[in-house]
């Protein structure tokens, strides 16, 4: 973290919410480079209502994946300013700016950069259909306080998943887990296999595997085409950005 001065002074005196995401950036977390260079740029216009943002925003309760998803757009935004301002080489001169274009008043462009002494307005996207997928902290801890001799997988397969009934679906998985481990239905369903057959509600389902200490708890989740973002992005999002005014 000694590379990242701003960064690691901010998470460290930051008043983050302990849900906050950011609470978890490690030494080899991929947005600690856009973080420093965007801590960096405290002199210009936009940038405090843009860190309360970053501060404030990627919170909410351990039920709901909701912090995780904000803090991904927020990540998105950190590296789109990183993308102009430390690749593309523009100075990077505001954020949360009305273009003069603008169609709609107060529509702020989320980065204002200067080329060639042009002021140039950005709007930054990101899809957020994988983030969904994301299993809510709430059942990420639940299902690590398993104590059985597997590694274990878990697939989100409700969006919308607010572990409602998590206690119930937690009681179920235990008794499908008695159930496959007694030695008859062992024999009957999984005679050749190194670990039980999934289990899943409406809401999540959890895959088993042979154990392996360095497997963790890997999320599964079904991948966007660079087709269907492409999609998104015109049918959906390129007109609100022209809109704005955005370049």
């Amino acid at each position: 973290m000694k590379r990242f001065p701003r960064a690691t002074h901010w998470l460290k005196a930051a008043e983050l919410e302990e849900g906050h995401p950011a609470k978890r950036i490690g030494p080899s977390d991929p947005i600690l480079p856009a973080l420093e260079f965007f801590l960096s740029l405290d002199h210009l216009p936009g940038f405090p209502r843009r860190l309360n943002l970053l501060e404030k925003e990627p919170s909410g309760e351990l039920h709901r994946n909701t912090a995780l998803v904000k803090w991904a757009s927020h990540c998105a935004e950190l590296g789109a300013i990183s993308l102009l301002g430390q690749e593309l080489g523009l100075e990077i001169s505001g954020f949360d700016q009305t273009s003069p274009r603008a169609l709609r008043p107060a529509s702020d462009c989320d980065v204002v950069a200067e080329y060639a002494s042009v002021r140039l307005f950005f709007e930054v996207k990101r899809r957020s259909l994988e983030d969904l997928q994301t299993p809510p902290p709430l059942l990420r801890a639940r299902l690590l306080e398993l104590d059985i001799p597997y590694s274990m997988s878990v697939e989100i397969l409700d969006a919308d998943y607010d572990c409602g009934e998590l206690d119930q679906s937690m009681e179920e998985l235990g008794k499908h887990l008695e159930l496959m481990l007694d030695p008859e239905n062992r024999s009957i369903w999984w005679p050749h296999e190194p670990a039980p057959p999934p289990w899943s509600t409406q809401g999540f389902c959890v895959r088993f595997y042979e154990k392996d200490e360095s497997f963790g708890l890997p999320v599964l989740f079904s991948p966007l085409s660079e087709s269907q973002v492409w999609r998104w992005l015109l049918d959906q999002k390129a007109q609100g950005a022209r809109d704005k005014g955005a370049d």
